[in-house]
């Protein structure tokens, strides 16, 4: 299984220190209306057919970055409707996408192709 860390360099890190600083010191407030984390799991086929695609090229400078192959196994978590799985799955030997949205991880299964999707 390869696995690809992403430096994203000391700005972005002290952006993200800062804000979870302040998240910290924040008081837990009951928030009202949809949880923001299931809007797309309500809307698998409007969320896969609006949402833009990536372009091929990233994920050819994926696979170079990580050391991917023809005989790696990647691990996708967060894998929504399989969009980056598929795009994945053509350049490694297996994806194991993982998503824990039961519409999306749905969504995966109907276009599965040599990908192995976990979740509900």
């Amino acid at each position: 299984m390869s696995v690809l860390f992403v430096n994203l360099g000391p700005e972005v890190a002290n952006d993200l220190d800062n804000a979870v600083s302040s998240l910290e010191d924040s008081p837990v407030t009951e928030r009202s209306g949809p949880d923001l984390g299931q809007v797309f799991n309500e809307v698998p086929e409007l969320y896969d057919r609006v949402r833009p695609s990536y372009p091929d090229a990233m994920f050819l400078d994926l696979a170079t970055i990580g050391d991917l192959s023809a005989t790696s196994d990647v691990l996708e978590v967060g894998s929504g409707t399989g969009q980056a799985t598929r795009s994945l799955a053509l350049l490694v030997r297996s994806v194991t996408a993982v998503e824990p949205g039961a519409e999306l991880w749905f969504a995966i299964k109907a276009t599965e192709v040599g990908i192995h999707a976990a979740g509900h």
